[in-house]
């Protein structure tokens, strides 16, 4: 039996903590500095649920503007989307 895959995308500006916020949920860690996302970073999740278990697919996006048109392709069939920025 197949389990469910919810794609979750975390977007915003260069600099943002987007790549933070991802290792701080799924992996429980958080580092002082980070290198910046090149493009794209997919990470993965299995989830327990009462009802069963389904699959936290994460796609860390670029904040970089060069990578905008890559940015595009991803948004297709994205089931939630996490808006990180700072003021």
């Amino acid at each position: 039996m197949s389990r469910p895959v919810f794609k979750v995308l975390v977007v915003g500006p260069r600099n943002v903590g987007k790549s933070s916020l991802v290792a701080r949920h799924l992996h429980d860690t958080f580092e002082e500095s980070y290198v910046a996302t090149i493009g794209v970073d997919m990470k993965a999740m299995t989830i327990e649920l009462p009802d069963g278990t389904v699959i936290l697919s994460v796609v860390d996006l670029g904040g970089q503007q060069s990578f905008a048109s890559l940015r595009l392709s991803f948004y297709q069939g994205a089931h939630h989307i996490i808006l990180v920025y700072d003021t």
